[in-house]
């Protein structure tokens, strides 16, 4: 099985007559498809070709196609090699290596020449010496690597890019070697490994950039692509009606099409698009279709988004009920600043007072004791276990209300503590299960609040980019601050809600 020449034609050769898949396919052939012939060709029948980035939607067998590549460099090859896959994270690591052997095992010709290391994630070809090993970002600091083939996993999801680096220097005295790279889109990080090398991609196929050693695969939807067409969905899902379901899209299409988060996420994850760290959030109208909730408070919690002193101070109080939460806001600024307050934000701060929703300190500043006030009354009133509170600018606060006997718990602003209250907030709109009393500066705040979300899929509440000092999200983040306190209270929560919460 070792081929003189490294043709396309001996590649998809390889593949159909000696590679078996896994998963719901298990024991099928490997059975290449032309899209995927295609991408073979670009690479084989080039001798000058070195590089390759692929973007794929998810579900489109990116894996499976790099695990066959990897299977035919390390077998098929008649250069002692070094093959690497490398991924952001140990267990993400692990999928290709996993692969693989299952591929080797299953093939009696391979299985015979193959030494499989698992407990080092390695593989060697014991006839010609070539190695393949999985790495993870972890060893980003080591050296010394001679690569043949490098296949870098899911590039969108990496935070460091030393190992990236260690590997695709090391590789000079190669005649013959080859890169890998495939990925997602991610959400746009000017400083992002994934980001850089779709920029050239991009270069690349627009002829921006002459680079014969660089094959560009990017299936994506343009950016003004209706995401809900199914046409559009076929154009970038190239396995979509073969062994990507058509069910699967329209489900997932359904869900994205009510919440602008998930729809972030669909065309990020399902259409290859590029999308922002930031994206709008809650819809209005879930929002105003919340309404009073028919069973009793369980119990309650506090949360507590200080201002600066010149600035908008949240205090929200939030009651667990069996299917959602009541929240009940009070706000406070300094009434010296209340008129420019009112003409920089835009927001009727004055008649807000009048109805009670707003308290105004006298003096330029906040004054903190009305704010400590308010808390001591609703913690007896609602009889509160814990006060949640952002670290910033609140340690004089803490030891006050401390002193006062109140339990107190501080909230760091990460995706860590408030991804899960976040999506628990976001669950309660859409269901129509947040009974918010329809408080007007609480829908202001809903309206101008976005999230930032990870790699992973965890978000946070974010300000507006554009207009961070005048587009106040501070209710909202108390509000998240006193879910996040009882969702980690193990003395109530269940265990669906505690499941992946936070330690505060």
């Amino acid at each position: 099985m070792v081929a003189e020449v490294l043709t396309s034609t001996t590649v998809i050769e390889f593949i159909e007559q000696a590679l078996t898949l896994s998963g719901d396919y298990s024991g099928q052939p490997f059975l290449v498809r032309p899209w995927q012939a295609a991408i073979i060709r670009s690479i084989y029948d080039d001798e000058r070709v070195t590089d390759c980035g692929i973007w794929l939607p998810r579900k489109n067998a990116k894996t499976e196609l790099a695990t066959a590549l990897a299977a035919f460099e390390l077998f098929c090859n008649p250069r002692e090699g070094e093959i690497y896959s490398a991924a952001g994270e140990r267990e993400q690591a692990g999928i290709i290596f996993r692969k693989l052997a299952g591929m080797v095992r299953r093939c009696p010709a391979l299985a015979a020449r193959a030494k499989i290391i698992d407990s080092q994630k390695r593989i060697i070809n014991t006839k010609t010496g070539t190695l393949f090993w999985s790495l993870s970002a972890e060893d980003g600091t080591k050296h010394g690597y001679n690569p043949s083939m490098v296949i870098g996993d899911e590039i969108h999801v990496w935070k460091r890019r030393d190992l990236w680096t260690a590997l695709t220097t090391g590789s000079d005295t190669r005649r013959q070697k080859l890169f890998l790279t495939i990925t997602t889109a991610g959400t746009w990080d000017d400083a992002s490994l994934e980001t850089e090398l779709y920029e050239y991609a991009c270069k690349v196929r627009d002829g921006v950039v002459i680079d014969p050693t660089y094959i560009p695969v990017i299936y994506e939807a343009p950016a003004d692509a209706d995401p809900w067409d199914e046409d559009v969905w076929r154009e970038c899902n190239p396995a979509l009606g073969d062994f990507r379901m058509i069910d699967g899209m329209h489900k997932l299409a359904e869900r994205a099409k009510h919440n602008a988060r998930l729809e972030n996420d669909f065309r990020r994850l399902y259409l290859n698009q590029h999308t922002q760290q930031t994206t709008r959030w809650l819809r209005k109208e879930h929002w105003d279709a919340c309404g009073p909730l028919p069973d009793a408070p369980h119990v309650a919690y506090g949360g507590l988004d200080l201002s600066a002193t010149t600035d908008l101070t949240a205090w929200a109080v939030v009651m667990k009920r069996r299917d959602g939460w009541a929240v009940r806001w009070q706000y406070f600024i300094p009434e010296a600043r209340a008129k420019e307050n009112e003409r920089v934000d835009r927001v009727p701060y004055d008649q807000w007072r009048r109805d009670g929703w707003v308290t105004f300190t006298p003096g330029e500043v906040i004054d903190y004791e009305f704010v400590h006030k308010q808390i001591l009354d609703d913690v007896k009133k609602y009889k509160i276990r814990t006060v949640g509170y952002d670290p910033w600018n609140a340690e004089q606060s803490r030891q006050a209300l401390e002193k006062q006997g109140v339990n107190c718990v501080q909230v760091r602003q990460g995706v860590a503590s408030l991804s899960a209250p976040c999506k628990e907030l976001e669950r309660c709109v859409i269901a129509g299960t947040l009974d918010h009393g329809h408080n007007p500066v609480s829908s202001w705040c809903m309206s101008n609040i976005e999230v930032q979300t990870d790699a992973n899929g965890n978000i946070r509440p974010v300000k507006p980019a554009h207009n961070q000092r005048t587009k106040k999200i501070d209710g909202l983040v108390a509000a998240i601050i006193g879910m996040a306190v009882g969702m980690a209270d193990s003395r109530f929560a269940s265990p669906y809600e505690t499941r992946g919460v936070m330690t505060l």
